[in-house]
């Protein structure tokens, strides 16, 4: 079986991370937009 490698933002993963979330009977998600924070080692949280 061969990988392959797949480009994706942090924005999508976050999005796709949150609706695997809600297929899992998650309830009030909450992303935070942390793309501005200078001190942030993070960009969505």
């Amino acid at each position: 079986m061969e990988l392959t490698k797949v480009s994706i933002d942090s924005e999508q993963l976050s999005q796709a991370v949150a609706h695997g979330m809600q297929e899992k009977k998650a309830s009030d998600i909450v992303i935070m937009d942390l793309r501005n924070v200078k001190s942030a080692v993070t960009d969505f949280l």
